[in-house]
């Protein structure tokens, strides 16, 4: 299974989709009611009775969280902010808005450059290492003191391979990293 995308229903599909028209900057493709925004679309279901309980957050990413906050601001001048751009305490900065129908939307900023791309580096060369420490511990075959060394060794990579995973989640990776 492969995950498709969100369609959010409401009762005034045009009045959402130039909201989200204006936040994701395109225009959708539009077939009567229904308003697609790549993976995210916008449907008035007619007389079928739409949720209003919003348990979910979209989750966006942007690489300059203060730019579009400014553009937000200034495009969609009635824009509800839950909370403006700030560093949370998980790492992510990140603004939070939402939508007329009260959908909430997280965007942090998704770091990109030298600084994600060496630790994507790191990592593969940590994850190769920790595969062939895996490989030879579970030959079981070593010396007591080399079986010690080894197992240190991997717990080491593991407690690297962690913290690259925080960081890179701090960054904007792909496990959503600003769900409140």
């Amino acid at each position: 299974m492969t995950f498709g995308g969100i369609c959010i229903t409401t009762p005034d599909a045009p009045r959402l989709a130039a909201f989200y028209r204006a936040l994701f900057q395109r225009e959708p493709l539009v077939e009567g009611s229904h308003y697609g925004f790549g993976s995210v679309s916008v449907w008035d279901p007619g007389d079928a009775e739409a949720p209003r309980s919003n348990p979910v957050w979209l989750q966006c990413f942007d690489p300059d969280i203060d730019a579009l906050y400014q553009r937000l601001l200034r495009d969609i001048p009635d824009i509800h902010i839950i909370a403006p751009p700030e560093r949370k305490p998980w790492g992510a900065y990140s603004l939070w808005i939402s939508d007329p129908d009260g959908n909430r939307i997280a965007v942090a900023q998704a770091e990109s450059g030298p600084a994600r791309e060496a630790l994507e580096e790191a990592e593969g060369a940590l994850l190769s290492t920790l595969r062939k420490c895996e490989k030879i511990q579970a030959g079981g075959k070593l010396p007591p003191s080399q079986s010690t060394l080894l197992n240190r060794r991997v717990r080491a990579l593991r407690l690297a391979l962690g913290l690259i995973d925080e960081r890179k989640a701090a960054m904007g990776g792909s496990f959503g990293p600003d769900c409140p």
